[in-house]
């Protein structure tokens, strides 16, 4: 339960309190883990000036990996550092719209495509 931004389980200090995280990041963390679609909880990340400056993946479901194949490893890993291409795109302007906004939005039929050394363009639907 959320309580003036603070956690608070509501079963605390009860005989019967449910077994589980207090911290709330560790308790999303279980909820994504058995989603059974492709999920990615992101965290801002400010620079020293105040500014989102990166995304830091906190929390990826359990159902698949990203477009490379990774899963569960990516948690803790900047966004800019995993998808460089993303940077600056649709996607992370949405990201930061939605932070701003607080209003949640989509992106209909957008695809990440990345250049990297291997080969041709990878693409993924969200």
């Amino acid at each position: 339960m959320v309580t003036g931004g603070a956690w608070q389980d509501p079963g605390a200090g009860s005989p019967q309190a449910p077994a589980g995280p207090a911290d709330p990041v560790a308790l999303v963390r279980e909820i994504l883990a058995v989603i059974p679609v492709g999920c990615t909880w992101v965290r801002p990340v400010r620079d020293a000036d105040g500014p989102v400056a990166d995304f830091r993946i906190a929390a990826v479901s359990g159902g698949g990996g990203d477009v490379y194949g990774r899963g569960a490893s990516r948690v803790g890993a900047l966004l800019s550092e995993l998808y460089p291409s993303m940077v600056g795109g649709d996607l992370w302007q949405l990201y930061h719209r939605v932070l701003a906004t607080g209003e949640p939005a989509e992106l209909p039929g957008f695809r990440y495509a990345s250049t990297g050394p291997a080969s041709s363009p990878r693409r993924c639907s969200t």
